[in-house]
């Protein structure tokens, strides 16, 4: 007994987050409470309340802004971390513990990520995606450079086998794709901004009620009213373009994407800069985003997905992978690299097409909520209603584009799926990742006997476009067979 003990391997030893992460977490958490909270933060600035009850915003305000604080604080004093026989073991809670153990073999990426607040500290944040999780599973907020980038190799080492003397400096691996400042100027002016214009507005309508339409229009005759308003909405758009721009700027300035052995890495971002590691055999599916300007000039967007749902609180879930402008030329080359086994050629072959039945659905469908829109718009508006069948003339040569424009494949390694014109959009996904195949009918589509089947991966789903019910129910037969690759 004696023996068996003296032969057991010593404990590994917990490790904790950087002192310096305690402000450097707080920071970020009081802006993202202002960000979430500003149309409250605006009233208590700006508005006059009758009987002196601002003060009752500003304490909801100041309590939202205190638990982000202790939050942060709870973060910071309670996590530890470790690796534990070759898995990474994450400990952390107060009142409600929780300990987490990741086997590197289930890792779906990870991600570096150094904002100006982790610079100046020498900090850097380790986010570490398995499939499934709608949260970030490995999340070490702040931790020293060095040992972030040695607790990385540790995983890959885990993972590949790799020891990390085996592994390429950064410098050395092959650049696939960079992006330089035209290309990001042209990703943010294609970039629809509809959001910011709507926050604008927002933002102007109050700023008129604020100071008055006196003030705001000068006089009040109908012509000078349109002038302003026609100003106005110009002055929204330019900001829309001019935010939009500021943003692609901001998310992906010096963006690189290399190829290492097994992996795709990406490097992007001018005051926050993320470096993201996604494993090849992890790749779900591919999508291309092609909307009708950035078509015009040549480029789309690719986005690689794997299984990993989880994202930070107070960010916009995304692709693990984005390369915001590729040129249509390397389309099919990037592809490739991320999924190698793919043989299908969307931009060049032809895809099988919709059946024509489903426009016509489509047109009955259009037909049907335009007379609804009109039906409860004239309770209100009388036989001023009728001229929303206005709208008809758009959406049937909108329909009809949509329609000519969707296509489908498949063969023994790849199944693809497009969609759109206005902003045509393309998925790939190598079969061996599929996770289930489904037929499914409307009660419309029973009535023209059409059919469509939906392909779904970890973490994704994929509809194809509408055709007969024969050959929706040929095509599921045709994907349970084994895909080449794992035959």
């Amino acid at each position: 007994m004696e023996s068996e003990m003296t032969s057991m391997p010593s404990e590994v030893r917990w490790k904790r987050l950087h002192p310096s992460s305690l402000w450097v977490n707080i920071v970020p958490q009081i802006w993202r409470t202002i960000r979430v909270l500003w149309p409250l933060l605006l009233a208590i600035l700006f508005t006059d309340r009758p009987g002196g009850t601002s003060w009752i915003d500003l304490v909801l305000f100041s309590v939202f802004l205190f638990v982000g604080i202790i939050r942060s604080f709870v973060h910071w004093a309670t996590l530890r971390y470790r690796m534990d026989q070759g898995r990474l073991a994450i400990e952390s809670g107060l009142f409600n513990r929780t300990s987490r153990m990741i086997d590197p073999l289930r890792i779906q990426n990870i991600e570096r990520v150094q904002n100006l607040f982790h610079k100046m500290a020498g900090l850097a944040e380790l986010r570490i995606e398995t499939a499934g999780d709608r949260s970030t599973e490995g999340m070490l907020s702040a931790i020293h450079i060095q040992e972030a980038e040695a607790l990385e190799a540790q995983l890959k080492a885990a993972a590949t086998g790799l020891s990390p003397a085996d592994e390429a400096t950064e410098e050395a691996v092959p650049i696939v794709s960079q992006q330089g400042l035209t290309e990001l100027i042209a990703y943010g002016l294609t970039n629809r901004g509809i959001g910011a214009l709507a926050i604008i507005g927002v933002i102007a309508v109050e700023a008129m009620g604020v100071v008055g339409p006196e003030v705001a229009m000068g006089h009040s005759n109908l012509l000078s009213h349109m002038r302003f308003l026609a100003a106005l909405l110009l002055l929204a758009f330019a900001g829309s373009f001019l935010l939009s721009v500021l943003r692609a700027l901001h998310t992906h300035w010096r963006f690189r994407l290399t190829q290492e052995p097994g992996r795709l890495v990406t490097t992007e971002g001018l005051t926050t800069r993320r470096r993201v590691e996604i494993p090849l055999r992890k790749i779900q599916l591919v999508r291309t985003d092609e909307p009708l300007l950035r078509r015009m000039m040549g480029f789309a967007t690719l986005h690689i997905e794997t299984a990993g749902l989880g994202f930070v609180e107070g960010e916009t879930p995304r692709a693990e992978g984005l390369i915001p402008m590729v040129g249509q030329a390397n389309i099919v080359d990037l592809v490739e690299k991320a999924i190698p086994q793919n043989r299908i050629d969307p931009w060049t072959s032809t895809l099988h097409p919709a059946h024509f039945r489903s426009l016509i659905r489509a047109l009955s469908l259009r037909f049907f909520r335009t007379c609804l829109l009109v039906s409860l718009v004239a309770i209100f508006a009388g036989p001023w209603a009728l001229a929303l069948f206005a709208l008809l003339l758009l959406a049937i040569p909108a329909a009809w584009l949509d329609w000519r424009k969707q296509g489908w494949a498949v063969d023994q390694h790849s199944v693809v799926s497009r969609r759109g014109f206005f902003n045509r959009r393309t998925w790939l996904i190598p079969r061996e990742k599929l996770q289930s195949i489904a037929v499914d009918q409307t009660p419309g589509m029973r009535v023209h006997g059409l059919g469509r089947v939906i392909v779904r991966v970890a973490g994704a789903q994929v509809v194809l476009p509408e055709v007969t019910i024969e050959q929706a129910n040929a095509v599921f037969t045709e994907l349970q067979r084994r895909p080449a690759a794992a035959r």
